[in-house]
């Protein structure tokens, strides 16, 4: 019984440092969606614009290279964990207030994580994997 719960506590140990042993994340945008005037989730005008479209993402900085917000002010508010997804705020610093929010389910088992971008009244979504 020792054992196996002694095993259980490395396995644990080694799960949450293999989440913490990576510097970024390689992300591709897969679906993007627009608020429509009356609510409701729309495509965006230009779909083919955001489908497709990979960025990277400093895990320690959330500096955001390609994609949509590269040359913005960016906070890391979360790092994220075997519990809790990586979370990151991007905002403009010219002109008109803009703000995004990136969040990366780095929970989610396996080396493929799914994302959510939420960029003024658009989404997008996709997935991400780490980046050594």
């Amino acid at each position: 019984m020792r054992t196996a719960i002694a095993a259980a506590v490395v396995l644990m140990f080694c799960g949450s440092a293999e989440a913490q042993n990576f510097s970024g994340y390689k992300c591709k945008i897969q679906h993007s969606l627009q608020l429509g005037r009356d609510g409701s989730p729309q495509q965006p005008a230009l779909p083919e614009h955001y489908r497709n479209m990979e960025f990277i993402i400093d895990r320690t900085s959330g500096r955001m290279l390609g994609g949509t917000a590269s040359e913005w002010k960016q906070a890391v508010w979360d790092r994220g964990s075997d519990q809790q997804s990586f979370k990151a705020v991007y905002t403009s610093h010219a002109g008109f207030v803009h703000v995004q929010l990136l969040q990366i389910e780095e929970f989610a088992q396996g080396g493929v994580k799914p994302f959510l971008l939420v960029d003024g009244t658009r989404t997008h979504m996709g997935t991400c994997t780490h980046l050594s």
